[in-house]
């Protein structure tokens, strides 16, 4: 199932049930058709990444290629500032 966090506009496959369930109980995510995918990547360069959680900035930055071990949040927002997120 494919879940959007409404604030960061970020889309996740999750395939656990209690974590689907747990993200659809909060008002802060949706689920979101697999076609919105595409149009996710596309946006993803126009995210504030100041918004971002920690955990959130960690999943990009592990997406992008990044290894996230032992960083900070400043670390990850310099990280991904430096190849151009």
């Amino acid at each position: 199932m494919w879940i959007r966090n409404k604030r960061t506009g970020m889309i996740w496959e999750i395939i656990d049930e209690k974590m689907i369930k747990r993200l659809l109980a909060s008002d802060d995510y949706e689920e979101v058709q697999e076609q919105q995918q595409d149009q996710q990547e596309q946006k993803q360069e126009k995210i504030d990444l100041k918004k971002l959680s920690f955990n959130e900035l960690k999943h990009l930055a592990s997406e992008k290629g990044i290894n996230t071990y032992q960083m900070t949040k400043k670390d990850l927002l310099k990280a991904l500032k430096r190849i151009g997120v």
